[in-house]
């Protein structure tokens, strides 16, 4: 059982980190390689893929052939969308800007079979609101799957992170805002 674990996270674009709500209307948040010294003196370890192992899925399984399952992590980007008046769970690549149409659920389950060996949640409509993680669609993934899953967007205070890894049945907490813009 691994530790509960808070992760700050580092976007970048055109060589700067950046900030976004809801991944769009990103703001300058410094520069990445004094971010990642912070961090990997945090003990940074891990690095994430998402559109890439949508586009080919099979990279997950060589990935986690060639480093381990504990190193292959899926960045998950997820948005709660309508579609004839019903909502569903989506998966989106390209930042946020592509919706594939694949349901959240499935794309966490086929991961995990393919060898991720951790999942990152970035939920999009709560990302960069600050008003807190999206508890439902966390702790549903969360139960789906035997690995771990790190919450992602939303976090503005320490209760939003306990709430996440309590409630929302998250094995870690990420963090974006709180960390970069010093809150």
């Amino acid at each position: 059982m691994l530790s509960k674990r808070i992760i700050p996270c580092l976007d970048c674009d055109r060589g700067r980190v950046v900030k976004g709500v809801k991944f769009f209307d990103h703001v300058d948040a410094g520069d990445p390689v004094e971010q990642a010294q912070r961090y990997q003196a945090a003990g940074a370890e891990k690095v994430s893929v998402n559109s890439a192992a949508v586009q080919n899925p099979k990279l997950l399984a060589e990935i986690a052939r060639k480093f381990g399952r504990c190193a292959t992590v899926l960045g998950l980007d997820a948005n709660r969308v309508k579609e004839n008046g019903r909502e569903k769970w989506q998966v989106f690549i390209n930042g946020g800007r592509k919706n594939t149409g694949i349901d959240v659920m499935k794309w966490a389950k086929q991961a995990e079979a393919l060898g991720a060996g951790e999942i990152v949640l970035n939920v999009m409509n709560a990302d960069g609101t600050t008003e807190g993680y999206d508890i439902e669609m966390t702790a549903a993934v969360s139960d789906a799957v035997k690995i771990p899953v790190v919450a992602s967007g939303g976090a503005g205070s320490p209760q939003h992170m306990l709430d996440v890894l309590t409630r929302g049945h998250a094995d870690a907490a990420l963090a974006a805002s709180i960390f970069n813009l010093g809150t």
